[in-house]
């Protein structure tokens, strides 16, 4: 899964790299990016902006906002549910981000987080699902897969990834294939090494999160 994420980067950095902000998209450099909160991200139905967006899907299909509202789901869902198969169909969005956490769990319950990244910690792309009612603004929530050999020791499961020029594979017009996008995302060359717990509180934002825990 994905739990929490990182997108460091410079707010003209973002624009200049991915594509111009609309107003009210927030662009501010994030070290702890945690559900619920709203995110830029660029959807399928206009790529050519980032927007804003809540990372917590509200289904389309859930008339009273009682249902689960997902932070993530798994890839195979999109082949094996028909809702969601639906919505991979004609909802598919791209969050820019330059890392993410996991928790691996040691001792007595306790959890011990790891921040993963690419050499040189530069932007890709997590792909998502994404909704949106008349009452609310766009909500989101990541694809994931099985992990790679990397992130395997951490967690069983990791989001997918695609990098800047994958742009098209996912919010193109042709239907992307699951087993590609798995392929793609065991493809890259992730880093990782334990942080400090306090990225565990969703209110704590800053470097020192990404700071390597000796």
């Amino acid at each position: 899964m994905c739990g929490r994420f990182t997108r460091t980067a410079k707010a003209s950095a973002v624009e200049e790299t991915i594509a111009p902000a609309a107003p009210g998209t927030p662009l501010e450099p994030r070290y702890n990016i945690a559900p619920t909160q709203s995110v830029a991200i660029l959807l399928n139905d206009d790529p050519g902006q980032l927007v804003r967006a809540r990372w917590s899907l509200l289904f389309p299909w859930d008339e009273t906002g009682d249902g689960p509202t997902p932070i993530n789901l798994r890839l195979e869902s999109v082949e094996q549910k028909k809702g969601i198969r639906r919505m991979f169909r004609e909802r598919r969005c791209l969050v820019p981000a330059d890392g993410f956490y996991e928790w691996r769990r040691e001792g007595a319950g306790d959890k011990q987080p790891f921040y993963f990244h690419l050499p040189g910690r530069p932007l890709f792309y997590f792909p998502g699902i994404w909704s949106q009612r008349p009452e609310s603004g766009p909500t989101f929530a990541l694809l994931t897969a099985p992990a790679s050999e990397t992130v395997r020791p951490v967690h069983p499961r990791m989001p997918l990834m695609l990098a800047l020029d994958h742009r098209d594979l996912w919010l193109g017009s042709t239907l992307p294939d699951p087993g590609i996008l798995r392929d793609v995302a065991n493809s890259f060359d992730l880093h990782r090494y334990p942080v400090s717990p306090a990225v565990n509180r969703p209110d704590h934002e800053g470097p020192e999160l990404i700071g390597r825990r000796h």
